[in-house]
C-alpha cells in the first residue's frame, strides 16, 4: 500500500491535495521553525478508499434540496453508518500506530483538514469536527473515521449544497497534533 501518513516535517504533508487546506498550512508552518504541536497527518489518500464505498450516496446528494432538513439528516446518517463501519486496511493501521508511536503516544487531537475547507467565497470554519484529548490509537482511529464523516455532516451538506461545492471533489485528510496542556 502507498503511504498515507506523513509527519508535518514532511515536504509531501505541505501539499493541501494530499493534507488539506489546515493540514498543508501546519505543514509550512513547521518547515518555517514556528511553534507548532508536533504530529502527522492521515492523508487524503487514506480517504479515498473510504470515499469510493459511499459514491453511490455522494451522487444523491446534488438532488436533495438544502432546506430538507430531514432528508439531509437521512443521507448523513445513511453515510456515517458506512464510514463506521469501514474497516481500515491493516497497512494503513500500521502506519498510523508508527506515526503516533513516534510521538511518543501522548494525548492529541484529532483534527479536519478538508480540500474544500477554505475557498474563494466560502469558508466551512467549524463545520468538521475536531476531538480533544485522545489518548490510544483506538479511539484515534475511530476519531478518524468520525472527522471523515463529518464532511458529511447535514449541516455540511447543506451548506456546499448552498454554495454549490462538488462532493465528489472534497476530500478530508485527518490531523494529529500533540494536545497542548497547561502548564
Amino acid at each position: 500500500m502507498p503511504k498515507v501518513v506523513f509527519t508535518l516535517k514532511s515536504p509531501s504533508a505541505q501539499s493541501a491535495s494530499l493534507s488539506g487546506a489546515k493540514g498543508a498550512t501546519l505543514a509550512k508552518m513547521t518547515k518555517a521553525g514556528l511553534p507548532i504541536p508536533s504530529g502527522f497527518v492521515i492523508s487524503t489518500k487514506a480517504f479515498q478508499a473510504i470515499s469510493r464505498k459511499i459514491s453511490a450516496q455522494l451522487k444523491g446528494l446534488k438532488d436533495l434540496d438544502a432546506s430538507d432538513l430531514k432528508a439531509l439528516q437521512k443521507i448523513s446518517d445513511n453515510i456515517r453508518q458506512i464510514i463506521e463501519a469501514y474497516e481500515l486496511p491493516k497497512d494503513t493501521i500500521a502506519q498510523i500506530k508508527r506515526a503516533y508511536n513516534a510521538l511518543g503516544k501522548p494525548a492529541i487531537s484529532v483534527r479536519s483538514s478538508s480540500t474544500t475547507e477554505d475557498l474563494r467565497n466560502t469558508s466551512f470554519a467549524g463545520q468538521y469536527d475536531t476531538f480533544l484529548n485522545v489518548s490510544n490509537i483506538d479511539d484515534l482511529i475511530q476519531n478518524t473515521k468520525n472527522v471523515w464523516a463529518s464532511l458529511y455532516s447535514p449541516h455540511a451538506i447543506g451548506y456546499s449544497l448552498i454554495n454549490k461545492i462538488s462532493y465528489t471533489k472534497a476530500k478530508m485528510a485527518v490531523v494529529i497534533q500533540q494536545q497542548l496542556t497547561p502548564n
